[in-house]
């Protein structure tokens, strides 16, 4: 029986399907029919709010990069990082767990 492999990615038009599929590709290759894999966005499969934010990425780097680079070195603090992880975390936990627990990935 073929191992399962789930790629979580999110389809923000910064290259995450680009890698995981890149990921898919080379583990294919490398393993043959080894694997069984799929990928899922995450944001869209799991939260619809959270999605809405996913799908601001790129136009807010494309039309307001300074923004975006704000935003970027604000976030990067564990501490703020925690606190985002648990502002978010009602909006996908539940959902995320039903999908793993459906896809049953090893």
């Amino acid at each position: 029986m073929k191992k399962k492999i789930l790629y979580l990615y999110s389809d923000t038009g910064g290259g995450h399907r680009s890698a995981a599929t890149a990921i898919m590709r080379a583990v294919e290759h490398v393993h043959k029919d080894k694997y069984h894999q799929e990928m899922i966005d995450v944001f869209a499969s799991c939260s619809g709010f959270l999605n809405i934010f996913a799908k601001l990425y790129g136009p807010v780097i494309k039309y307001y990069p300074k923004m975006w680079g704000q935003l970027y070195y604000w976030l990067d603090d564990e501490k703020k990082l925690e606190r985002l992880e648990k502002m978010s975390g009602p909006f996908i936990l539940e959902e995320l767990t039903k999908l793993i627990q459906n896809k049953i990935p090893d």
